[in-house]
């Protein structure tokens, strides 16, 4: 049966049409509680006490819950693309509720009520005591000799990774590299082109010259070309690779940042729309990590569960 490019009967659209449907904010179990996060009013710095004494006597207030309480247990920001292997991991820096003050903002503490009112009211009346610190906001500020580490637990300075790039000579050219390969007589050349946008007319013309230069040297070449999209920008990428694929034949797609999005599914649309392969997909940053597409498996992990074994 084919579902792809094909339309759905929404199940759940008259009931939104006519108001019958319920969200969860529609929903109000029997004695729910409600919740309300204090956030520290300083940008950098280290919480040194809480006085509590008003804010429990609002009447309604069934627990206040501060940094001091939370469960030592880490945790990446949010929205940081995650991996289950530990190499891939952002830095665990953060808490349920911070002790340690990194922005404006932070979440520090949290009252517990039998209604929004009382939680919102208690907040208000909770007193933080600080030890605060000189805010850091550009990188300079941060790398500069003294500057206060923003996570001391892991360094004393607040360079966390140390990377590494070897480059060639600037003025070598993929016209050189065509040249040596013929000269040494290679196997396998790899042209690893720029980034660029499809919007950006000076740079797809200089990709359709390369075209040009690469099958005037080997007439018969390039035998791939392979155009690399970042899973987590979704169905653009759809859209990115119908304009490239007007400028040069692309034989395949590497999909990276596979480890870090749900949006998969851009995988069926490239392949309903443009027949163009998926040959590669990115789980990570090291070179082990670019592996070979399986569809099978694909599909399979895609559908696992909502198919019944016949």
């Amino acid at each position: 049966m084919k579902v792809v490019g094909q339309g759905l009967n929404r199940v759940d659209a008259y009931g939104k049409v006519t108001g019958e449907a319920k969200y969860s904010a529609d929903l109000e179990p029997r004695d729910i509680l409600h919740g309300k996060v204090i956030h520290s009013t300083i940008a950098n710095g280290l919480v040194k006490s809480f006085d509590l004494t008003e804010a429990l006597k609002v009447p309604g207030v069934v627990k206040i819950l501060t940094c001091f309480d939370a469960p030592d247990c880490q945790f990446p920001t949010a929205g940081h693309p995650w991996s289950v292997e530990a190499k891939h991991q952002d830095i665990c820096d953060r808490r349920v509720l911070n002790q340690r003050v990194r922005l404006y903002g932070d979440d520090i503490a949290a009252v517990v009520a039998e209604n929004e009112v009382a939680a919102a009211q208690a907040a208000r009346l909770v007193k933080v005591e600080y030890e605060e610190y000189e805010p850091i906001v550009t990188v300079k500020a941060a790398m500069a000799p003294g500057a206060t580490p923003l996570h001391p637990d892991i360094r004393k300075d607040n360079v966390i990774v140390h990377s590494h790039m070897t480059m060639g000579p600037k003025d070598f050219t993929f016209e050189d590299g065509l040249k040596q390969a013929k000269e040494k007589n290679v196997d396998v050349l790899i042209c690893d082109t720029a980034g660029r946008l499809q919007n950006k007319v000076n740079l797809m013309n200089e990709l359709e010259k390369m075209n040009r230069i690469i099958k005037r040297e080997v007439p018969d070449a390039p035998h791939e070309t392979l155009l690399v999209i970042d899973a987590t920008t979704g169905q653009n990428g759809v859209s990115q690779a119908i304009e490239f694929s007007k400028i040069t034949d692309i034989t395949g797609i590497v999909l990276t940042k596979m480890d870090g999005t749900a949006k998969g599914g851009i995988v069926l649309s490239i392949k309903d729309q443009l027949n163009i392969p998926v040959k590669f997909i990115g789980l990570g940053e090291q070179v082990d990590d670019l592996q070979e597409f399986d569809l099978e498996q694909y599909i399979y992990g895609l559908c696992k569960g909502l198919v019944e074994e016949a």
